[in-house]
């Protein structure tokens, strides 16, 4: 099982290199550990309730990112209108990262 930061906590980047290292330095009261999502995780993070942006800053659908890579990059989920697609970063401008990290005791 995981957990999920709080929405506060997501971070948008233009760089995969970037989201990893945001995870790796975060401390959320106390709690370490973050890492991006793999696709299976998101995937079960699209089918539940959830608090994922529908927007970025620039008005665009939010993409996240996760630690999956492809032939292509690295695959990215539309949390936004349902879609739920995966598509192939390196292609976006920028894209959204929620943290995510084992539970077990801190």
């Amino acid at each position: 099982m995981i957990e999920i930061a709080p929405r506060e906590f997501e971070f948008e980047t233009k760089s995969h290199d970037d989201a990893k290292l945001y995870c790796f330095s975060l401390n959320i009261d106390g709690k370490v550990g973050w890492r991006l999502p793999t696709k299976e995780e998101l995937d079960a993070i699209y089918e539940s309730d959830n608090d994922f942006s529908q927007k970025t800053s620039t008005g665009y659908a939010p993409f996240y990112v996760t630690s999956s890579a492809c032939s292509e990059g690295t695959y990215l989920r539309s949390f936004r209108d349902g879609s739920g697609d995966y598509f192939k970063y390196p292609w976006l401008h920028a894209f959204i990262v929620r943290p995510v990290r084992d539970l077990k005791a801190d």
